[in-house]
């Protein structure tokens, strides 16, 4: 039976192994985060991601690089998180600057114009941050009951929530901070 595919492009094979590694990165993540039944699934994706490293590293394309950033960045970002970083714009600085450089990587593979490479560093950083800061606004109630790292909640404390929501303080800032980058990313963006 024919199956529909793509041609074989330099940065289909870098986006593709990016996605894996960091996929692989948020198992580990939630292997390191979570408890009892919780640690199930991230134990579960293991064989899966394990192929999607081998079917990436395979290919005929320099994906090496991406892997470094990849690893060195959320190592970074697991460093920061695990001595309970009390700065959100921090945290969120580290997986914007990770993303940054996935991105450059990633356009290089297409590109040689500096120019580009400049404007989608500001693309990943910007949309790192944001990402990282959702993610985090997101899991704010839950870290809270569960006892688990969040920026947000190290750095608010007490004020970070309440009955069970985020604080009116809490949303604040976050709205601020995601408009900023998503303001940023929308610079970056009118340039390409």
């Amino acid at each position: 039976k024919k199956r529909a595919v793509i041609a074989s492009h330099p940065a289909l094979s870098v986006t593709s192994a990016a996605a894996a590694w960091l996929v692989d990165g948020k198992r580990l993540d939630d292997l390191t985060d979570e408890h009892g039944l919780r640690r199930l699934k991230p134990v579960l994706a293991t064989p899966l991601c394990a192929a999607m490293r081998a079917r990436v590293e395979k290919s005929p394309y320099s994906v090496h690089a991406v892997a470094e950033v990849v690893h060195a960045g959320l190592a970074q970002l697991s460093s920061l998180e695990k001595a309970g970083c009390d700065s959100a714009e921090q945290t969120a600085q580290c997986f914007g600057e990770t993303l940054s450089a996935l991105f450059v990587a990633c356009g290089k593979t297409i590109s040689e114009d500096p120019a580009a490479h400049a404007i989608l560093a500001e693309c990943g950083l910007r949309t790192g941050r944001f990402l990282y800061l959702c993610d985090a606004m997101d899991d704010l109630p839950e870290d809270a009951r569960r006892g688990r790292y969040n920026p947000l909640l190290t750095l608010y404390g007490d004020y970070a929530i309440a009955d069970g929501k985020p604080t009116d303080m809490v949303r604040e800032g976050f709205r601020i901070a995601a408009t900023v980058d998503l303001c940023g990313l929308g610079r970056a963006i009118e340039l390409l």
